[in-house]
């Protein structure tokens, strides 16, 4: 009976989670144009993932301790306070939105998008933002100034101070879709950061707004996999994708790292994870954000070892660059921006 009851426990399910080095996908397999032209990559950018196993059993807890390619973590620590369908969703809706901004900032690259404006994602409650705006409103312009992009609208706030009153011209959704022409404007006044007393808080948090000129949609098809840390790789992928000849030279490379609307590159988890993962394939170049910590910089080096180099890239541009010297070629013309 002993013998059966330890046995029995030695499969239940524990509160810890195991990370480890998941599937590296090229991203040239899962981009497609809707009635353009495409060149798929004969190799191109590929993006690596983090493998998650949920609530391990003990035999699983002690197989993950005893492998230093495997982190056991406590359960709050990937869910965040979300349940784990709660979790999947959100982390689906973050793919979601990565691919969204790499399509249009790869676009932007290529002089087929522009940014004309800054769109409200969310508003915090009872804030002056919340007063005056609504989810889907683009800012165009501030106290008669045009604003083309997020960081413009959050430059005119911060460089005001709480209590001053603030003009926008707001550019409304109709029908679902935002209207340049149907536009309104409101005043608000900002109110003092709790978290930085002397500061203006305004409550809004935005994206840039990009009109795209480019006829055709581009589609990724990212499958299952959540999280924003492809952002990175996709717009290298959709660059890849739309013009002549191989960015990567026709070698393969991995690249990982958040992409913003202006084309800067954000830090992400599980890097280590991620650079196992790497290993595994033939790839011989890493692009990493250039704001992973030291620490994390320097444990991923050491897992690299000496057939994968680790370079550090802060923008697009940067990336870019690192491809051109890896052996890369420039971008060609776009493949069918006119057909």
């Amino acid at each position: 009976m002993a013998a059966g009851l330890a046995i029995g426990s030695a499969f239940v399910r524990l509160p810890y989670y195991a990370l480890g080095a998941g599937s590296v996908r090229p991203t040239g397999e899962l981009i497609s144009v809707d009635g353009g032209g495409l060149y798929p990559p004969t190799a191109g950018v590929a993006f690596p993932t983090v493998s998650v196993s949920g609530r391990v059993t003990v035999w699983g807890l002690l197989a993950a301790w005893f492998d230093d390619e495997t982190d056991v973590v406590k359960e709050e620590v990937v869910l965040q306070g979300r349940t784990p369908a709660q979790s999947q969703e959100y982390n689906y809706r973050q793919m979601d939105d990565a691919k969204t901004v790499a399509m249009k900032v790869a676009l932007a690259e290529l002089g087929q998008a522009e940014g004309t404006g800054a769109q409200v994602i969310e508003l915090v409650p009872d804030s002056p933002a919340a007063a005056v705006l609504r989810p889907g409103d683009v800012v165009i312009e501030v106290a008669g100034t045009p604003v083309s992009s997020s960081t413009e609208l959050v430059n005119q706030i911060t460089s005001r101070l709480p209590g001053d009153a603030v003009e926008l011209r707001v550019a409304r959704l109709v029908e679902g879709a935002v209207d340049r022409e149907v536009t309104e404007t409101v005043t608000a006044t900002l109110a003092e950061s709790e978290e930085k007393p002397g500061s203006a808080f305004f409550g809004v948090r935005v994206q840039t707004y990009f009109e795209v000129t480019f006829p055709h949609e581009v589609i990724i098809d990212s499958g299952q996999v959540g999280g924003p840390s492809a952002g990175l790789a996709f717009t290298l992928g959709v660059l890849d994708s739309l013009t002549p000849g191989e960015l990567t030279g026709g070698e393969p490379v991995a690249a990982t790292g958040t992409m913003g609307p202006d084309g800067t590159v954000g830090a992400i988890g599980g890097l280590p994870h991620k650079v196992d993962a790497v290993r595994r394939t033939d790839a011989d170049l890493f692009l990493v954000p250039d704001t992973q910590s030291p620490a994390e910089l320097d444990e991923a080096r050491r897992r690299a070892g000496d057939d994968l180099e680790i370079v550090t890239v802060h923008d697009l541009d940067e990336a870019v660059a690192a491809i051109l010297a890896h052996g890369g070629q420039a971008p060609g013309p776009l493949a069918s921006a006119s057909s």
